[in-house]
């Protein structure tokens, strides 16, 4: 990245932002896992071959979705903007470390609903859509 994206930082505080991106990517993936509901494919399929099994409907949830997303995003630029330097050009980093935070959400997001069609879960049942 050039000098327009971000501040040159010492090696030490890019090793800490990449520790703390690592340890946040590990938090959230866990919680956007445990958001994913069975497809309506899978559910039919789990009636037609337990029709006995009667399990109440679990409701979306779409605001704790979006706080999940939120935090997720907020922990990643507080992790890496608390190593900036205060300087002239300090609004514009953020601004564009805000968008490599939101990049970085979005990505794990499709990472995770990408895991989950192996078992048909998906995140979409929260109202959630990747585009």
């Amino acid at each position: 990245m050039d000098n327009s994206d971000r501040p040159t930082l010492k090696l030490d505080f890019e090793y800490a932002i990449e520790q703390a991106q690592q340890q946040i990517d590990a938090l959230y993936w866990g919680q956007l896992q445990q958001m994913q509901r069975p497809t309506p494919e899978k559910d039919r399929a789990l009636q037609r071959a337990y029709p006995t099994l009667t399990v109440p409907p679990v409701q979306p949830s779409p605001m704790k979705l979006r706080l999940i997303l939120s935090n997720y995003a907020n922990d990643l630029f507080n992790a890496e903007a608390g190593c900036y330097p205060n300087d002239g050009r300090l609004s514009g980093w953020l601004k564009k470390l805000e968008e490599r935070c939101i990049k970085r959400v979005l990505d794990t997001v499709a990472r995770v609903e990408e895991t989950g069609k192996e078992q048909d879960v998906t995140i979409a049942h929260h109202g959630l859509r990747l585009e």
